[in-house]
């Protein structure tokens, strides 16, 4: 997990922003450096249940999560790498597991989220399984895509 607050104020002419840009930009490519890819599952629930506890510290704050993810958990019982099944079964079981976070003002992009090795009908039952999960978290899903890039408003 990755965080980095932006300052309150932009500065008169954006500096402070420019500033923190800057250093974010420097801190994630040295954090990017030491990783490596050694994990047997990706557990995206419970990094997105550990970003909920880290924006509960900001209360008054705006709020966005940035997932980097082709979105496949496998973990907690749950394995999307092979397929999805019924997505309301699954989001219901979630519901009862206790494993949706409380997100709510949380802006989410879904970036990244790969359509190799899975058929396209697999593909729409992973983004049908997010939006809901994020839906019933209180989240706004802002992106669920196959690009890394935040289109821009």
């Amino acid at each position: 997990l990755f965080r980095a607050r932006s300052p309150g104020e932009a500065g008169r002419f954006g500096e402070y922003l420019d500033d923190w840009r800057a250093a974010v930009v420097k801190a994630w490519e040295k954090r990017a450096r030491e990783l490596k890819p050694v994990a047997r599952g990706s557990d995206i629930i419970g990094a997105v249940g550990r970003a909920a506890l880290e924006f509960e510290e900001a209360p008054g704050a705006r709020k966005r999560l940035v997932i980097l993810s082709d979105m496949r958990q496998v973990g907690r019982g749950l394995n999307f790498e092979r397929a999805v099944g019924d997505v309301a079964t699954l989001v219901e079981r979630v519901k009862r597991e206790q494993l949706v976070p409380a997100l709510a003002r949380v802006e989410v992009w879904a970036l990244g989220v790969e359509t190799r090795g899975i058929d396209e009908s697999h593909w729409r039952r992973l983004k049908t399984f997010w939006t809901e999960f994020f839906k019933v978290s209180g989240a706004d899903l802002k992106a669920f895509s196959p690009n890394r890039r935040i289109a821009e408003r």
